[in-house]
């Protein structure tokens, strides 16, 4: 075949054969160096632009996408790195491929490849499916496969989420409507409860407080609480007179006896004003 070559070759290329034509001992000498000197008059930029068109096409098993692939990538003179033919790669696969083995790391052709024949193995056994025969076409037509019918329900009227959300709104507002007056119409009930036993008192006093109304020593609690058979100090421990008038008591401020502080204090504001 090599003797044949010269016949066929003319200008730059027949120069070139009678060259290098003493370095040939074999067909694939010729091939890689006549690759090697005239296949790729492309540049790069070209080559890669190529390489990035080419995809996988509809019906293309992936065995067949990354042999030709492959043979792209081999037409570079500085060859691409190896990370990048496989992601390259990996963008070029049709999108059902893509999305079969997106949760994988692939970091090489050998990976992408064994991948991809997995989900063709997956898609070759989804069409053996078909659907179910019906009861009348079986021989059991009890176990025959029997279609759900469609339930019927009721129209359910949908609202928009704007309409959704005025009507929350107003029902807070309407709620909250509510406990007010239902707090006001309590407060109001219970302010002429008040009335209605104050204005009894009035009209029916008690001896205690009659005696109280007349001047009469009594034996109610000076804060209002239970009455007592008798008057006792608590500072003294003594009867017949009340802790605010006791002549043993102490006032914290001016350590005299005789006054409590609150005294103490209603007198020195007196004074100050008087000075003012």
């Amino acid at each position: 075949m090599l003797f044949a070559v010269d016949a066929l070759l003319v200008g730059e290329a027949q120069v070139w054969y009678e060259s290098v034509e003493h370095k040939l001992h074999s067909w694939q000498d010729f091939e890689r160096r006549f690759r090697r000197s005239f296949a790729n008059q492309a540049t790069p930029e070209e080559l890669l632009t190529e390489l990035r068109r080419r995809t996988q096409g509809k019906g293309e098993d992936i065995n067949t996408y990354l042999t030709n692939f492959r043979y792209l990538c081999s037409r570079f003179r500085e060859p691409l790195p190896y990370e990048n033919q496989v992601a390259i790669a990996f963008r070029g696969i049709r999108p059902e491929y893509r999305n079969f083995i997106a949760h994988r790391e692939i970091s090489s052709f050998k990976e992408l490849e064994k991948a991809g024949k997995e989900y063709e193995k997956l898609c070759r056994m989804n069409a053996y499916w078909h659907e179910p025969v019906t009861h009348a076409n079986q021989l059991h037509p009890r176990a025959a496969y029997k279609p759900v019918q469609a339930r019927q329900c009721a129209a359910v009227e949908v609202s928009s989420p704007k309409a959704e959300g005025s009507s929350n709104k107003k029902s807070k507002k309407r709620k909250g409507s509510r406990r007010k007056r239902n707090l006001h119409h309590r407060r109001e009930l219970h302010r002429k409860k008040w009335r209605r036993s104050k204005k009894h008192k009035r009209l029916n006093p008690t001896d205690t407080e009659r005696d109280a109304r007349n001047g009469k020593n009594s034996n109610l609690q000076p804060s209002g609480g239970a009455i007592r058979k008798e008057l006792r100090c608590t500072n003294c421990k003594q009867q017949g007179h009340w802790t605010t008038n006791c002549p043993t008591i102490e006032c914290f401020k001016c350590h005299k006896k005789g006054h409590t502080w609150r005294e103490h204090a209603l007198n020195q504001k007196i004074m100050w004003k008087e000075k003012t």
